[in-house]
């Protein structure tokens, strides 16, 4: 069992995707659990941001200011190329066509969506299921300083391999199959493990 305290940003690490997407669907109440059971705070609001985000870019026929735009509450050009400025797609690069990003590049243009969203309308708990799969390390790392930098009015939940991610965490837990169909969660406070060793950063 955990409990997620205010403020935190935990990563879960587990070399099964299926079962920790599972454990997020649950948590969004989008699938029933077979056993065991969960609690939300009586005025919790969350998010849920998928690390499939394929539906949005397929057949889409907007470059990536207009893709973007559809939503956003800003509709200035100077604001949307702001958001996708900070994920390297600067100048031209915003006039490329959504349908044809790499995995990679899709993956920045739905995180600068998410962190967009989270910085009009934050929700005070936000689940993020791999969307950094598909960065590589430079990017992982800034992709945990907008974490950081959001923590203030968001709690996340990271299902992650990504040791950047990691990196920036407070709290980790690893999920163990050790026997079949038994899952078991083990957890590693990084903050309380940095006061033990007498780490100071």
């Amino acid at each position: 069992s955990f409990i997620v305290r205010r403020g935190d940003k935990i990563a879960f690490i587990s070399d099964n995707e299926l079962a920790m997407t599972t454990l997020f669907q649950i948590l969004m109440g989008e699938m029933k659990p077979d056993e065991g059971s969960f609690k939300w705070g009586v005025t919790t609001s969350r998010s849920y941001f998928p690390k499939d985000n394929g539906k949005y870019f397929d057949n889409c026929e907007y470059n990536l200011i207009d893709w973007l735009r559809q939503f956003s509450e800003s509709q200035y050009e100077s604001d949307i190329r702001g958001w996708l400025g900070r994920m390297l797609f600067s100048g031209e690069e915003a006039l490329k066509p959504a349908r044809v990003l790499s995995g990679g590049e899709k993956a920045f243009v739905a995180i600068a969506l998410y962190f967009a969203i989270l910085k009009v309308r934050p929700t005070p708990f936000c689940m993020l299921d791999e969307i950094d799969a598909a960065l590589d390390d430079r990017n992982v790392g800034r992709f945990a300083g907008y974490l950081r930098n959001l923590c203030e009015k968001t709690q996340f939940i990271v299902i992650t391999h990504r040791r950047g991610t990691m990196e920036a965490a407070d709290v980790l837990y690893g999920v163990t199959m050790q026997e079949q169909g038994v899952s078991k969660i083990l957890s590693l406070d990084l903050d309380e493990m940095t006061k033990q060793l007498g780490i100071t950063t």
